[in-house]
């Protein structure tokens, strides 16, 4: 597969007509879709950024941070997305992703013994 067809497939016209978090939701459907197809689809950073920020708000909203990083759903593109915004300049941001990170990496044996059932 060449990295062309590794893009993710966009509607032109909504390309065009959506702005804001409906465009944001237009390019993670796209990636989403392509990696559901593709499971073993290398992204370049970017996308796997946005991916990794699409997941990350999803599973916060959803469950809070612990469940972000217990499922394992949205670790994929999480250090993109802290290196995103780090090129982006957005230092409180990524710090906060990066210090995450580290925690939940220091943590992750006490989150595969955990019963969050009970």
């Amino acid at each position: 597969m060449s990295s062309v067809d590794n893009l993710p497939r966009l509607n032109l016209i909504d390309f065009y007509r959506l702005h804001g978090g409906e465009f944001f939701l237009l390019i993670t459907t796209a990636v989403e879709r392509l990696l559901e197809q593709f499971p073993d689809a290398e992204l370049p950073d970017e996308l796997t950024a946005i991916y990794g920020w699409r997941q990350l708000d999803v599973e916060i909203r959803n469950g809070g941070c612990v469940q972000y990083f217990n499922d394992h759903a949205g670790e994929p593109g999480t250090e993109e997305l802290a290196q995103l915004l780090d090129q982006l300049e957005l230092e409180e941001a990524s710090e906060l992703i990066w210090d995450v990170i580290g925690l939940i990496d220091d943590l992750e044996d006490d989150f595969e013994d955990a019963d969050y059932e009970e």
